[in-house]
């Protein structure tokens, strides 16, 4: 039967209860409109059954005469040449009739009259399955009831996605993290959903009565702890949406350092405060917000860091400027594949080269870029260059790795610390296997930089090592002050213990105005390197030992001299009366090598005599 149209339109009735809308068309035939769109035809006596069980009647559509007329298969596919029109007071008039039929797998008479809409809707997944919620019922074929049957798999991750959870893919692209948040995100873990989503079960411990669904608070409860895992899972939890709001990156001559008050921009020209909708869709990692507010007019010269600075550098300028290009470098998040180097830090005096202890303030300093970069701390006597797990601490948000008094003469040459292990690192980037995670890699220009904190100086045998280095050398003015061994003298001289809590406002913002100074201080110099102390001679006291040492540096009451030629055995016979050695396990070769080693720490070059019977050698500087 063809419809007709009455005044160049046709009017078609609407009814909604619940989630289900139902269309009559005038020659009778009635459609199920689902949400999704489709439509699916029933029984026309369903449109007064709907009423009866509580239906309402809403505006009716108008289709226009001009528009398709619909067909059998889908009436409602023309919905954009639909138009409102008021329903007329008999149309709304309620049936009193009601029907004691299942029609289209649902019986009318379960739901209730005038119930209030749902802050859920009540969705039908499929035939005798509804989802409400977090939750699926399904209709029980004996009972004909619908009983609670498990978690809703799609209510889940929706909720979820409205908790701000999200999934993020790593740098490489081929892993994903799970993240929490928008413009300011930080990584979590499985479990953080679960209690997410346990604590909102338990924040609604009301029964659930939607028309046939029903559910204690008790049997949801019970029924999530048996199901959550076979939803909030790692393979599930790929369903999230993806969260691709790009990172805001320090760049070459730009830094950016997230502030509670505001974004501060650092370039070699000036320090700007900017507000947070300078990330304009960008996002920054949580870590790397610092709870503080940054004052630009703070004095940061008068912090108790920067009276510490001028301490362990004696107050020369030179190595000062050294250190403060340093810390500027370090929290720069940007890497120069060709150009990165390893900051290391020294004692300038070593009291004991058989038990070197420290306690000059390396650790300070390190702590110190800890309170403006989020910082991965590596144990280096735990250290293992040979363990894939080695920097599992290490995570996208990283910008300094400091590793801490690494065993530079293991018994075990495999587990001997070397920096060569990390030129491949600093040039092609850092890649991180975690016991929890998969491996991902992180390029590295957007990787962290290299801090290494070391009692003993390393080697710097070939011109990669040289130049990968960046050696800052710690004064003795604290440590000279440690007499019985129980004295702090940090904490006596600056009040306190630096970057504590008991720093006022005032101190923390002049700290804070320091640090970025020093930002600055790097994009206008670059890392300004100075005139070493005493590394060379300190590395040399290790691998030589204290008597060679001694005695190479007081021959003839002045040490072996530059461009002096000298014979190998005279000297070989004085240094072993020196140090009172006999003949048996002392030969040559090993003296050369020190010799060789005291020419390099001062800059030398050994050059061997022609006579190989007498051999001489001059030290040309």
């Amino acid at each position: 039967m063809t419809p007709e149209f009455t005044n160049n339109t046709l009017i078609i009735k609407r009814r909604k209860l619940g989630n289900i809308m139902i269309l009559q068309y005038p020659d009778g035939k009635t459609f199920r409109e689902t949400p999704d769109g489709s439509c699916t035809e029933v029984q026309s006596d369903f449109f007064d059954t709907v009423r009866g069980a509580g239906g309402v009647d809403i505006e009716p559509l108008i289709l226009l005469q001009t528009a398709p007329v619909p067909t059998e298969r889908g009436r409602a596919e023309s919905h954009t040449a639909l138009v409102s029109s008021p329903v007329s007071d008999a149309e709304k008039k309620p049936t009193e009739e009601q029907f004691d039929v299942e029609i289209n797998g649902f019986n009318p008479d379960d739901f209730e009259q005038n119930q209030p809409a749902a802050q859920s809707p009540v969705l039908e997944i499929r035939d005798g399955e509804i989802a409400y919620d977090l939750w699926r019922w399904e209709r029980d074929p004996r009972t004909k009831e619908m009983r609670i049957a498990g978690l809703y798999h799609t209510g889940v991750l929706s909720f979820l996605g409205e908790q701000g959870f999200a999934k993020r893919y790593r740098p490489d692209g081929k892993n994903t993290i799970l993240v929490r948040g928008d413009t300011v995100i930080e990584p979590v873990i499985a479990t953080v959903m679960r209690d997410e989503v346990k604590a909102y079960i338990e924040a609604n411990p009301d029964l659930i009565k939607e028309g046939p669904l029903s559910a204690t608070f008790e049997g949801r409860l019970e029924l999530y702890n048996r199901q959550h895992h076979l939803i909030i899972n790692s393979t599930s939890l790929e369903g999230l949406r993806t969260h691709d709001r790009p990172l805001l990156r320090d760049a070459p001559g730009i830094c950016y350092i997230p502030y509670k008050n505001g974004i501060v921009q650092i370039t070699a020209e000036k320090i700007t405060i900017h507000p947070y909708s300078i990330l304009d869709g960008a996002c920054v990692w949580k870590s790397q917000v610092i709870e503080r507010e940054f004052n630009l007019r703070a004095d940061g010269e008068q912090c108790q860091y920067a009276r510490f600075i001028g301490n362990v550098t004696r107050q020369e300028h030179d190595r000062m400027m050294a250190f403060r290009t340093a810390i500027g470098y370090l929290l720069h998040h940007y890497n120069n594949p060709t150009e990165g180097q390893a900051v290391i830090l020294y004692d300038e005096e070593i009291t004991d080269v058989r038990k070197p202890e420290g306690g000059t303030g390396k650790g300070v300093f390190a702590n110190a870029l800890r309170q403006i970069r989020p910082l991965a701390l590596i144990d280096g006597k735990k250290f293992d260059p040979n363990d894939k797990f080695c920097f599992q601490d290490v995570d996208q948000s990283t910008a300094v790795v400091w590793i801490d008094d690494p065993v530079v003469n293991h018994a075990k040459s495999e587990r001997r610390f070397s920096l060569e292990r990390f030129f491949s690192i600093l040039t092609e980037g850092w890649s991180i296997e975690n016991k929890r995670e998969k491996t991902f890699r992180i390029p590295a220009k957007e990787g962290p930089k290299l801090l290494i904190a070391s009692n003993v100086v390393m080697s710097n045998e070939g011109s990669s090592n040289v130049r990968r280095q960046f050696i800052l050398e710690f004064s003795d003015h604290y440590k000279k002050q440690i007499r019985v061994g129980n004295e702090k003298p940090i904490e006596s001289e600056h009040g306190g213990v630096l970057f504590s809590d008991n720093w006022s406002v005032d101190e923390w913002q002049r700290f804070d105005r320091y640090m970025i100074g020093c930002i600055q201080q790097f994009l206008q110099d670059g890392l300004t390197a100075y005139s070493l102390r005493s590394a060379g001679k300190n590395r040399l006291r290790q691998t030589a030992g204290e008597d060679f040492y001694e005695w190479v540096t007081t021959y003839e009451n002045t040490g072996l001299r530059a461009n002096t030629e000298y014979h190998r055995d005279t000297l070989f016979a004085d240094y072993k009366a020196f140090a009172g050695l006999t003949d048996s396990g002392h030969g040559t070769r090993g003296f050369s090598n020190n010799i060789v080693a005291y020419a390099k720490s001062n800059g030398w070059k050994f050059e061997r005599g022609a006579d190989k019977r007498n051999q001489t050698f001059t030290l040309i500087s």
